[in-house]
């Protein structure tokens, strides 16, 4: 199982393939190290969630909660996403009722410069359910691409994976899941997430942010879906999120030291 959480002092790179932004983070706190397993049970899909099925492009709607009839999937006008688990009367101190995962830009603490991610796998039994993410809910494209790739069916490799699946939650950016059934076996879906909460800052220091997109500092890159679209400003909303602008940098390609330095300093600075 193909999972990675990071640990304090760890160097995390947000991409965003589409727009050419980076966002580079330290993490300085991990805030649940001994509970890093969220058993969620049955999956959020309730009964008549329209799904869709792919051989007779026909709407189905689910005949009781958590089951994927035969050769169904979620499409982005319905993503799956999962509210906060019941706990007694205790109130659910979460900032979205529809997807625990949220979080609010308001949780950037200008003085600190530190804010909050979730770093999420999401696992899923029986564990040949497929996945794939739709950020911000209803977007089209399931994942990164010059070109729009089409649901039509269970072949499709790009953007649709067994689980795990990663994600990365920012403030400011919803997001959802699509699951798709490619057997003919009506089934129910279970959800488990294995995640870590961190605490980060933007790293300030252009010498070691060289280093990072050279290669030659260690870090971690996580690349996003294309989630422009749909009202989205992606530089507005990672200027909220930490207190920076987002770097302009293709980091499959980066330029000379000299040329990063220049790029560095004259784009890169805390907007707070």
């Amino acid at each position: 199982m193909d999972v990675k959480l990071l640990n304090v002092g760890d160097i995390l790179v947000l991409v965003f393939p589409s727009d050419k932004y980076v966002v580079p983070l330290r993490i300085v706190e991990v805030r649940n190290y001994r509970y890093r397993i969220l058993d969620y049970g049955i999956a959020p899909i309730p009964q008549r969630f329209p799904l869709y099925n792919y051989f007779n492009t026909k709407t189905i709607l689910v005949p009781m909660p958590g089951l994927m009839p035969p050769f169904t999937m979620a499409t982005p006008n319905n993503p799956i996403q999962f509210p906060p688990l019941p706990v007694s009367d205790l109130p659910t101190q979460v900032w979205s009722t529809q997807n625990m995962w949220y979080i609010d830009t308001s949780v950037l603490d200008k003085d600190t410069l530190t804010s909050l991610v979730y770093h999420i796998y999401l696992l899923l039994d029986p564990p040949w359910i497929k996945a794939s993410i739709t950020a911000p809910p209803k977007r089209n494209q399931y994942m990164f691409a010059k070109e729009y790739v089409a649901p039509t069916g269970g072949d499709i490799v790009f953007g649709w994976k067994t689980t795990p699946i990663e994600y990365v939650s920012i403030p400011g950016i919803d997001f959802g899941y699509l699951f798709m059934n490619d057997t003919n076996m009506p089934v129910i879906v279970k959800a488990r997430f294995i995640y870590a909460e961190y605490k980060v800052r933007p790293i300030l220091d252009t010498d070691l942010l060289v280093r990072v997109f050279l290669g030659e500092e260690k870090a971690y890159f996580y690349m996003y879906p294309d989630i422009t679209g749909l009202g989205i400003k992606l530089d507005e909303t990672l200027r909220k999120a930490f207190g920076v602008t987002p770097l302009p940098l293709d980091v499959v390609n980066p330029p000379s030291r000299e040329e990063l330095l220049s790029l560095i300093k004259k784009n890169y600075k805390v907007v707070t």
